[in-house]
């Protein structure tokens, strides 16, 4: 790993068994569709399924609601009647061709990202007996830029060893062997695939001889020592009296804007009721008031990873059908009807920098008297999001950075 490099990588799962229904076709519509709306439409959709992903998980938690919408929306395509109207009511899917081009248009930008690596391939893995219809296929492919490969899901090990390969490669060696032979059977019609890497170098670089343990505080009102990053530069930070947290911007090196943003409660503040008022707050519209300021800032080193069951919060925003046996209409994919039957996402971070040696400050938010010099020590739990052109690819929270730690979310 780079110095002063944060590496995130995502993998999404959708498995689908063969069931039985027809085809219809699909209306055209016009409409004026902007960059800033569907920007606005996804991050509307991430911060409300980030919401129900964290109502069953207290503990650090990394997730890229980013990448389900992605794939949801690919899988929209395939869908009709009561099935599509659900899907695009949830994904906030404005159903026109001027959408869908903005859409192209916003997946083929991440490729363009320059110094900071953002990498989102999409692959459907089809069972070599099901016929996709070819207006999927093209749409899927330039949309989305989705290939389709034909698998034998009766070998079960060598499909699994096919589609592990596949995710490895394209996260860098960062997610392994995420598909296990036991979620394959002969019934597997399609796995569709998602995964969204992203590794970037940070403008404002942390010294490397800045890092050693300070103090860190937990919820439970306990302390931890945890390796803690030091950095003095201008960085833009603002904070919200009126809802209790404040916001400091990491940009990274990049011809796009791709910054990490770190949210902390201020002190007296519960971090869950930050994370409630964030459903509420136009962070777009707070982001752009931050200005940058001479800056103290330490930040805990962390590495999460989490497995999630994605069914569970999905049927909570109102996804249903695509997970019925009878009530999935996927008539605009194939005329072999299919239901979907598991959603997974694994999504890892890492937060790093080599070094040693600092000072220490405990306070969470500190005014140097001796200067305008800002102090800002993230020593207790925060949230991360990482936006890239006004768009919410990651999102996450940090309750305790001790080690690495791998959580399961509603297990399978």
């Amino acid at each position: 790993m780079l110095r002063g490099t944060i590496r995130v990588s995502f993998i999404l799962i959708v498995i689908s068994q063969l069931v039985i229904k027809h085809v219809t076709s699909n209306p055209r519509n016009y409409e004026v569709v902007t960059p800033f709306m569907i920007s606005s439409d996804i991050n509307e959709f991430s911060l409300n399924l980030y919401k129900k992903i964290s109502e069953a998980e207290n503990g650090n938690l990394i997730s890229s609601p980013f990448s389900v919408w992605v794939l949801l929306s690919l899988l929209t395509i395939g869908t009709n009647r009561i099935t599509k109207l659900h899907l695009e009511s949830v994904l906030n899917h404005r159903p026109s061709d001027e959408y869908y081009t903005g859409v192209q248009l916003m997946i083929k930008s991440l490729k363009l990202a320059g110094s900071a690596e953002v990498h989102l391939s999409n692959k459907i893995f089809v069972n070599n007996w099901l016929k996709i219809h070819q207006r999927f296929q093209y749409l899927g492919k330039t949309i989305y830029d989705s290939n389709a490969q034909s698998v034998d899901f009766r070998d079960s090990l060598m499909t699994c060893n096919i589609i592990n390969h596949w995710i490895t490669q394209n996260t860098e060696g960062a997610i392994k062997g995420i598909v296990r032979p036991d979620n394959l059977d002969r019934e597997t019609s399609m796995m569709l695939v998602s995964v969204l890497y992203f590794e970037g170098k940070w403008v404002n670089q942390f010294a490397p001889y800045g890092t050693r343990k300070r103090l860190f505080y937990l919820e439970d009102g306990t302390t931890t020592e945890i390796p803690t990053m030091y950095s003095r530069n201008y960085f833009k930070h603002i904070i919200v009296d009126y809802l209790g947290f404040t916001i400091i911007e990491l940009p990274y090196k990049s011809t796009k804007s791709i910054s990490m943003f770190v949210i902390y409660p201020n002190q007296h503040q519960n971090l869950h009721a930050v994370e409630a008022s964030l459903l509420s707050t136009n962070l777009q519209n707070l982001m752009m008031t931050v200005e940058a300021k001479d800056t103290i800032f330490y930040l805990p080193k962390f590495t999460i990873e989490s497995e999630i069951n994605l069914e569970i919060p999905l049927r909570k925003l109102g996804i249903h059908d695509i997970f019925e046996n009878y009530a999935a209409d996927f008539t605009n994919f194939s005329n072999e009807s299919i239901h979907v039957s598991s959603i997974i996402q694994k999504v890892v971070i890492e937060v790093t920098e080599t070094g040693t040696m600092a000072a220490a400050l405990s306070e969470g938010q500190l005014e140097s008297r001796m200067s305008s010099t800002k102090i800002i020590n993230v020593n207790r739990p925060f949230l991360v999001f990482i936006y890239c052109d006004g768009v919410n690819l990651f999102n996450g929270r940090v309750v305790n950075p001790e080690y690495p730690q791998k959580n399961i979310i509603n297990p399978f």
